[in-house]
């Protein structure tokens, strides 16, 4: 009974991370439009392929070095990319 539960839990965080990095791909895309810039446009600005960009506005996380780059480049505060527990 006990490994029941703990499988559950852990599907738990599971979707909690996936709905988080949701939540960080959709504010990617919302700051990129908002500065009117492509895919292109933003992986060339901060020196990654294209595909890796598309790649975190699909859910893929970014490392946390390339988060201030985006953020430097959208003119945003990093805690705008990154949701809390409150948003």
């Amino acid at each position: 009974m006990r490994s029941a539960l703990a499988g559950s839990s852990s599907a738990r965080v599971g979707r909690l991370e996936r709905n988080t990095m949701e939540r960080i791909s959709d504010r990617l895309k919302t700051a990129r439009l908002a500065a009117g810039l492509t895919q292109q446009a933003v992986a060339d600005a901060i020196g990654v392929y294209v595909t890796r960009y598309s790649q975190w506005e699909r859910g893929v996380e970014p490392k946390a070095d390339s988060l201030l780059k985006l953020a430097s480049l959208f003119g945003v505060p990093l805690e705008s990319l990154i949701p809390t527990r409150e948003d």
